[in-house]
């Protein structure tokens, strides 16, 4: 069975593009893939010289260096939380067998004693339906949870890594992204 089977194939197409589109919008903001993971585990110190201009630099470079590695570990974490959660499952399934039912008749009119519930409405009543199931079974707390220790772990993580020579390369590359890849540079300086 594929998507196209469920949702027929012009919509499977349609979603496939979307998430294409997505892709490309996550590579936009700067979601990347993460680098290599001994270097983001080795060196970790906290550091000699702790004032509020080394935090913030130690925090900027290493949060545009090692952001994929960050996004990677807090996957890990919201995994292992909801994991150990029979009731996080449980809402999270059902919030995805209602997205389903939702796309599946997304061409269907649906008519509710007598009014007629086109798509917007019915999935504006579907997430407020999922929000009130994931608050009243605490599957909403678990999961902001685990964000907030996934949060303080790369806090933590930022703060103790001492920068590498390539961190350091590329947080002035993103930061500044207007200035000349370093040859560009040093060609114009010897002219």
């Amino acid at each position: 069975m594929s998507l196209a089977d469920v949702l027929g194939a012009e919509r499977s197409e349609q979603v496939l593009e979307e998430l294409r589109e997505g892709a490309v919008q996550l590579k936009a903001i700067g979601i990347r893939e993460p680098a290599p993971w001994g270097e983001f585990l080795d060196d970790l110190a906290v550091p000699q010289d702790f004032n509020a201009a080394v935090v913030k630099q130690r925090i900027t470079q290493n949060f545009l260096y090692f952001r994929g590695n960050y996004m990677a570990c807090a996957a890990v974490v919201v995994l292992l939380f909801v994991l150990m959660s029979p009731t996080t499952i449980f809402v999270l399934v059902l919030a995805a067998l209602g997205l389903v039912a939702l796309q599946a008749t997304r061409n269907s009119p649906i008519v509710v004693q007598g009014t007629n519930l086109d798509f917007k409405t019915r999935a504006i009543l579907f997430g407020v339906a999922t929000f009130l199931l994931a608050v009243i079974t605490g599957a909403l707390g678990t999961l902001l949870l685990s964000l907030s220790v996934a949060g303080t772990l790369a806090t933590a993580h930022m703060v103790c890594k001492s920068p590498s020579a390539a961190a350091r390369a590329n947080a002035r590359e993103e930061v500044n992204p207007n200035a000349l890849p370093s040859a560009e540079a040093e060609a114009r300086a010897e002219a």
